[in-house]
């Protein structure tokens, strides 16, 4: 897990810290305000970094102005080609349809910079996985409140570093 080993711990503790301080935040008011300077954050120690490669880190960023700004749907087409962005481009989907918020999607795009796609996908399966604990909780008979996705994300992302550097101490990886 090579990403993780170019990134300072430090720099690795305060975008973790931010991340979950957003997730806390969208907790109690459904909103994570500046989710977007967790997002540029990311993109700047990506590339700082190199955590991953600039066509990545230019992949997801268009990846997420697709989603976010409301660019034409032949604009994603291209994108497809490259596995790695699936995750921000099936948020950015979710956004566009008025399924999910804009925070969620600067969020899977800000972890889709740093990391793996591995850790991108177990970020959604947390998410989903909290989706469901959430409804069944704190669902209502005539339908779904709104459910905050940042804490599931952050639950699947620690899940998934915690398991890179698990197999990495094993050599693993």
């Amino acid at each position: 897990f090579e990403e993780v080993d170019k990134m300072p711990l430090f720099t690795q503790l305060i975008l973790f810290v931010l991340l979950v301080l957003l997730s806390l935040a969208d907790l109690k008011y459904r909103v994570a305000p500046a989710v977007e300077i967790f997002f540029f954050g990311c993109i700047w120690v990506a590339i700082t970094y190199q955590s991953q490669s600039l066509i990545q880190i230019g992949a997801v960023v268009f990846s997420v102005a697709y989603g976010a700004l409301l660019f034409p749907e032949a604009f994603a087409l291209p994108l497809l080609l490259w596995p790695p962005i699936w995750p921000s481009l099936l948020i950015g989907y979710g956004v566009r349809k008025e399924l999910m918020g804009k925070a969620d999607l600067f969020a899977i795009g800000g972890i889709s910079a740093l990391y793996s796609l591995d850790v991108a996908i177990i970020a959604l399966i947390g998410t989903v996985l909290w989706t469901r604990w959430w409804s069944k909780k704190f669902g209502n008979k005539k339908g779904i409140t709104l459910i905050p996705l940042l804490p599931g994300m952050v639950i699947g992302m620690t899940i998934g570093i915690g398991f890179h550097l698990l197999l990495k101490s094993y050599s693993w990886v």
